[in-house]
């Protein structure tokens, strides 16, 4: 059976933001108890047999739970504990998602969240051209299945999404996401399978990463930074701390963009960019370019 993508209307992530009001040491509303405990004993079918819709009784306790301002605060600390970063977006889509006559739209799949198991492969045509792509899973327990299978990459793409400064593994509660995609870079980057691949640096979900730094000062996750919250300062610093964990030295350059997953427009033409850097990097190779 297929797995469901991750979503607030799936009771383990709403079951999330519930067990953050616990790490937090918030006190759930005495009048939101019902809901709540509904949300974290339902183990049934979210979709109603009847109206082939979301069931009425659940998607009524979700409502309520974000109703309430300190719902709001809660998922607003998302940091502090595990939380799907989309989980804002469903959660303000309900009304939407939840009616009988709900189409998904294309929004919908770019907010859903799958972490990636294994190694997945896709081809795309471009032109003449057929790319084939490899997404492997970036958890430690998928990297042994795949950090000596790619012999003769010609591009690594390296996705880091910045908005979860401070926040910690899923498997590892003690190590930092972002010091561990670091860390995971610097292996790659000097590992010998990729010592002819070029480099392609996405420092993702820049949107998240203002909202989080509307919140939380990066100085508080990193000593070091003194440059103050300005925006511009901020991402120039991570982009920095990306780039001095590059072990290849001056033999290839590290392509960096800043992006927005979500925003198709802009990343339209950022991945047309980076097509055509593969495309005239193999044409290279075989010395038509």
């Amino acid at each position: 059976m297929p797995r469901q993508p991750d979503n607030p209307h799936r009771p383990c992530v709403v079951k999330a933001v519930i067990e953050g009001y616990r790490e937090l040491s918030i006190e759930i509303p005495t009048y939101l108890s019902s809901d709540a405990f509904l949300i974290e004993t339902f183990s049934g079918d979210i979709i109603d047999a009847r109206t082939g819709g979301l069931r009425p009784d659940l998607t009524k306790a979700i409502a309520n739970l974000w109703k309430d301002s300190t719902t709001k605060d809660v998922v607003g600390q998302s940091w502090k504990y595990q939380l799907n970063d989309s989980a804002r977006y469903f959660f303000e889509s309900l009304p939407r998602i939840g009616s009988q006559d709900y189409v998904c739209t294309d929004q919908d799949i770019l907010h859903t969240r799958i972490r990636t198991t294994g190694i997945t492969e896709e081809k795309f045509q471009i032109k003449d051209n057929t790319l084939r792509v490899l997404d492997v899973g970036g958890q430690r327990s998928e990297r042994k299945k795949w950090i000596h299978c790619f012999e003769g990459v010609n591009v690594l793409l390296y996705v880091v999404a910045i908005s979860e400064v401070g926040q910690t593994l899923w498997e590892d509660r003690t190590a930092s996401r972002l010091d561990e995609a670091l860390m995971l870079l610097e292996s790659v980057s000097s590992s010998r399978w990729f010592m002819r691949s070029s480099f392609i640096l996405f420092l993702n979900k820049v949107d998240l990463f203002r909202e989080r730094l509307a919140n939380v000062s990066l100085a508080t996750f990193y000593p070091e930074y003194t440059r103050g919250e300005d925006f511009e300062s901020c991402c120039d610093f991570m982009l920095k701390k990306f780039q001095s964990v590059d072990r290849r030295g001056d033999s290839r350059e590290l392509f960096t963009h800043f992006t927005h997953a979500t925003d198709t427009t802009s990343i339209k033409v950022v991945l047309s960019a980076i097509a055509e850097t593969i495309i005239n990097r193999s044409l290279a190779e075989v010395g038509i370019l």
